[in-house]
């Protein structure tokens, strides 16, 4: 059924690159999503191919561009990369995984410098909120701290959020 309907996208022009990317990281993220939840990891393949289509769709529709969303690819990375590595020498444990860092450099792909910081500062409020959210249900700020949250569902959230609303931003 998707390959007919593909096919008949395809053939009648019907699909344009937007309506293509926008199938494209729908589909990766709600799959990184439902990995990340279940899971605790978010598998390479998904991140990697989403690093590469938002380098590929960006070259298509603005190649004067790649420049940007690469640097922005990198730092997404090397931020998470950083964090984790002080996590790991002040409490001994990762505190956060690299699939994060390569679903982060994947954003930079897909948005670019500009948009880059959006994401992140999306991602980051959702995570503290949810954070807030089970201290309080949790009671027990013991318990609390034992739990295991997974950031993947955020950066996947606010990668949506700043696709579906890019034209508000103005970015």
């Amino acid at each position: 059924i998707v390959r007919c309907f593909l096919a008949m996208c395809m053939s009648t022009h019907f699909f344009t690159m937007c309506m293509l990317g926008s199938l494209i990281l729908g589909v990766g993220l709600l799959s990184l999503i439902w990995f990340d939840l279940h899971a605790f990891r978010l598998p390479n393949l998904i991140t990697y191919g989403l690093i590469g289509a938002g380098l590929i769709l960006t070259f298509q529709a603005t190649p004067g561009r790649i420049g940007f969303h690469l640097s922005a690819a990198v730092l997404g990375y090397g931020l998470i990369w950083f964090l984790a590595r002080v996590t790991t020498f002040m409490r001994g444990t990762a505190g956060i995984g690299l699939g994060d860092a390569k679903l982060l450099a994947a954003a930079g792909a897909w948005f670019g410098l500009l948009n880059f910081p959006i994401v992140l500062l999306i991602s980051s409020g959702l995570g503290i909120v949810s954070a807030l959210v089970m201290s309080l249900v949790r009671r027990s700020a013991a318990d609390w701290r034992k739990q295991r949250l997974p950031f993947g569902p955020f950066i996947s959230l606010a990668m949506w959020l700043t696709w579906c609303f890019d034209r508000l931003i103005g970015f």
